[in-house]
């Protein structure tokens, strides 16, 4: 309903210890576009034009998360995503973490920006 708030509760799996987990949006037949990232750091990335009334958190211990918009408005309506992927790369001793291009497939899924 208009003004509230909405919640979308995910649960995920996955054995890698640093990772994030992307949400999309995608309206009617358009392509999914990127919204925000949240890292196991807990520095929620967002998009250009993504507001303060969008918000995610992850509980790490759970393995699951929610993403939330709040006030909500008739625009909002739209099937919503969520992707996951590890973000450290590396070979026998050495480990580099590396952050999310947007624009790059999520687990498989090819969905991009």
């Amino acid at each position: 309903m208009k003004g509230n708030s909405a919640t979308i509760h995910f649960k995920y799996s996955i054995s890698a210890a640093f990772y994030s987990v992307q949400v999309y949006r995608q309206d009617g037949r358009q392509s999914p576009t990127f919204l925000i990232d949240i890292p196991t750091s807990g520095d929620v990335f967002k998009a250009e034009g993504v507001g303060d009334r969008f918000s995610a958190v992850l509980d790490t211990s759970k393995s699951e998360g929610n993403f939330t918009v709040d006030k909500l408005q008739l625009s909002d309506s739209a099937v919503h995503y969520c992707g996951l992927r590890d973000t450290v790369t590396g070979n026998r001793g050495r480990l580099v973490q590396k952050y999310c291009h947007h624009s790059d497939e999520v687990n498989g899924l090819g969905l991009s920006e």
